[in-house]
């Protein structure tokens, strides 16, 4: 049997789990704002969310036909310019 490593979650769901075990670190989502920047079918919605991290905080923009595309492409782009923030204090001398 092989041994696994105590981890420990915190979040709402299957995707604050999932982006905890791939950054290493837990993010708090602080903002998420739906906006519709047009009407009828296909219409654009943009989504702005804020999320902290070690006190510091992050913003990510998305918009698409799909409200949940964006929603997750927001997410991601603010946790990718958290991620290109911490790699960039850790190669400062």
């Amino acid at each position: 049997m092989v041994a696994q490593p105590d981890l420990c979650f915190c979040g709402f769901g299957i995707a604050d789990l999932a982006i905890t075990a791939a950054i290493g670190t837990p993010i708090e989502l602080v903002e998420y704002r739906i906006n519709s920047l047009s009407r009828g079918k296909g219409s654009l919605g943009k989504v702005t969310t804020q999320i902290c991290v070690h006190d510091k905080r992050y913003q990510g923009k998305a918009i698409e036909t799909d409200v949940m595309r964006a929603s997750a492409l927001a997410l991601i782009n603010a946790v990718n310019k958290m991620v290109l923030d911490e790699a960039t204090l850790v190669k400062q001398p």
